[in-house]
C-alpha cells in the first residue's frame, strides 16, 4: 500500500528532519502495518516541534479507510 506526505499539514523537510518511504506491507487478514520513519538530527536545537502528516494512498481495488487513514507525527529537537 502507497503512502504520501501531506504537504499542506507538513512543516517537517525530507532529509533534513526525516527520511521515510513511499510503501508500507499490511499483512493478509490484518488491519495494520509498520512505516518506517527515520528521524534526523540537524545539529540545532528548534524550540518548535516539527510535523510530519503521512496519509495512506492505496489501490484502486483496496482503499485505506477515510477515517484512520492519515497520522500526524511531531518531531521536537532539543
Amino acid at each position: 500500500v502507497g503512502y504520501t506526505v501531506v504537504a499542506a499539514g507538513t512543516t517537517a523537510v525530507a532529509g533534513t528532519h526525516y527520511t521515510t518511504g513511499n510503501s508500507v506491507v499490511i499483512p493478509a487478514n490484518s488491519s495494520f502495518g509498520e512505516i518506517s520513519v527515520q528521524i534526523l538530527n540537524t545539529g540545532v536545537a528548534s524550540a518548535t516541534p516539527r510535523t510530519l502528516v503521512l496519509e495512506l494512498t492505496g489501490a484502486a481495488d483496496l482503499p485505506p479507510s477515510q477515517n484512520v487513514k492519515s497520522i500526524g507525527i511531531s518531531i521536537a529537537q532539543n
